[in-house]
């Protein structure tokens, strides 16, 4: 439970005593305008459909700081990334790595095989007497 200031609860009365109800809503507040607009968003959009290769990167994934710095080169606004994380965030992306899959670099026929002895294996009764402990007798 917040606790609440003596102070809060007179400015809520004084509120309530002028305007009612309506006197309690919460009011649009002043506060400092946001960097970005519509041209930001659009290039983020843009940025994140392309591979880096095409934009003439070196690297093929988006990180956070290597799409803050791009972005901050093509619209010359600057977000620091915990910033552009939240703006992320609440625009409904989220960051996911990278899964590597090393799949094109495997023998297929070997790996065929290995799948065959590992079903055959599965079928065969295991060969330990209990499979509640770690601790086997050598034959």
């Amino acid at each position: 439970m917040q606790a609440i200031s003596i102070p809060t609860v007179y400015s809520w009365y004084n509120r309530w005593r002028e305007a009612g109800i309506e006197g309690l809503a919460t009011k649009p507040r002043s506060g400092r305008p946001l960097k970005t607009g519509e041209e930001y968003w659009q290039a983020l959009e843009e940025t994140l459909e392309k591979d880096p290769h095409e934009l003439g990167y070196d690297f093929s994934i988006w990180t956070l700081e290597r799409l803050r710095l791009h972005l901050e080169k093509v619209t010359g606004i600057s977000l620091s990334m915990i910033r552009l994380h939240i703006l992320l965030k609440r625009q409904g992306y989220r960051y996911r790595r990278p899964k590597y899959d090393l799949g094109h670099l495997q023998d297929k026929e070997a790996k065929a095989k290995a799948a065959a002895l590992v079903e055959e294996l599965k079928k065969s009764p295991p060969e330990t007497l209990s499979s509640s402990s770690l601790w086997t007798k050598r034959r």
